[in-house]
């Protein structure tokens, strides 16, 4: 044991370890499988022996909102209308809490270690397509949103991500041949998944360090917004109009720009559906404003009114999902963290580089992609909520 704390066999950090099997079982595997339970005993032993060599709980107000959000899920079983669903959504977010701590003491703010898990985050994907072939073919989105277990979206999401993640060590110059081609692998496994949100998650960070890169020069700002815009109506011309593309994504994203503005017309069932799922949430939103009907109820809530509608529904927006579950008072204390990280980055807008700049803007892609997925149980999204906190508070010092 090194004064680091660091075990080493070989020269292979069993820390370094730890973090890659959480990192890929958070996205390859599934909630409950053996791999998954294997990969959060690991690391709660970890962090087990760390707490004993140091002896010290360190105060994170990131995991205290996050506690504070859970113990409003669990307390919610106490009003809800199916304490069932309730109950087990609270033991899962429970058990995320756990390990979102012990990630965090693990890393401690290590840049270091950060890397790694992102490093992990860069090849996860590939793991899971490898699923999706295996179980549905290659092109097993084209004409399904899911196959098995693996939704479209949760591996265009991830593969989104991956882009960006394996572009932080390009703009860093480390292996930049490797992650090029980790860019150009998760790229096709976006394309693959025919995810319109996937391609939104890599699509804004990219922007955003084009476009604020320089933020004394207004003039350069306003022109690279405008350029920013151009690309965006020629990336839409050819997913509309090029037939490979249109079937891939095009359609889907013609379908939500359609919903978007109303043209019920040209809108697709899928959109259809969740334009409903959302607009009946707001509304029994109003009912109980204030702490909800429980969370993980929505479904419940959605069955009762609409019997015909499967319990297996959910309201595909992580905002009215949580209005619906806790209410009011529980959707402002989850978001609260993103508040903070947003205000912490303006704090400190000098300081921040082309790679801060990168997890910003995965930030505020999470942000947009919450219209269309719930996110708020989804031990990946967290585990990247918990970098990007973590990588905004070096920015204080």
């Amino acid at each position: 044991m090194n004064r680091n704390c660091d075990i080493r066999i070989n020269k292979i950090s069993i820390v370094s370890l730890t973090l890659w099997l959480y990192a890929i079982a958070a996205v390859v595997t599934d909630e409950g499988s053996m791999l998954m339970k294997l990969a959060r005993v690991i690391l709660i032993g970890v962090f087990a022996i760390y707490l004993l060599l140091k002896k010290e709980f360190r105060n994170n107000n990131y995991i205290l909102c996050m506690g504070v959000f859970c113990l409003i899920a669990i307390s919610s079983t106490n009003w809800a209308i199916n304490k069932v669903y309730a109950n087990a959504m609270g033991k899962t977010l429970l058990i995320n809490l756990v390990c979102m701590y012990a990630l965090f003491f693990i890393v401690d703010r290590k840049k270091e270690r950060i890397e790694e898990v992102l490093k992990a985050l860069v090849v996860a994907p590939l793991f899971l397509e490898l699923r999706v072939i295996v179980t549905g073919g290659i092109f097993a989105f084209s004409s399904s949103r899911k196959t098995g277990n693996i939704n479209g979206n949760t591996v265009g999401v991830c593969a989104a991500f991956a882009i960006c993640f394996a572009i932080y060590f390009i703009l860093k110059g480390y292996k930049v041949r490797w992650f090029r081609t980790m860019v150009i692998a998760n790229l096709i496994v976006v394309i693959l998944s025919s995810s319109r949100k996937a391609i939104l998650c890599f699509l804004i960070p990219l922007a955003m360090i084009y476009v604020f890169d320089n933020r004394d020069n207004i003039v350069k700002n306003a022109s690279k917004i405008i350029i920013v815009i151009l690309i965006g109506f020629v990336g839409y011309y050819a997913l509309l109009h090029v037939p490979f593309l249109y079937s891939m994504a095009g359609h889907r994203i013609e379908s939500m720009v359609a919903g978007l503005f109303g043209t019920d017309a040209a809108v697709d069932s899928s959109t259809s559906t969740r334009l409903n799922l959302i607009q009946w949430g707001i509304e029994w939103f109003k009912e109980r404003m204030w702490f909800g009907y429980g969370i993980d109820n929505y479904r419940f809530v959605l069955h009762s009114y609409h019997s015909n509608w499967s319990l297996a529904y959910y309201a595909h927006n992580n905002y009215v999902e949580l209005l619906v579950d806790v209410g009011l008072i529980g959707t402002i204390v989850y978001y609260f963290n993103y508040v903070l990280m947003l205000g912490s980055s303006a704090r400190n807008v000098r300081k921040i580089t082309k790679q801060e700049l990168l997890f910003i803007g995965i930030l505020v892609a999470i942000m947009i992609s919450e219209y269309g997925l719930v996110t708020y149980y989804d031990k990946y999204i967290q585990v990247i909520l918990l970098l990007i906190w973590m990588i905004i508070e070096t920015l204080k010092e």
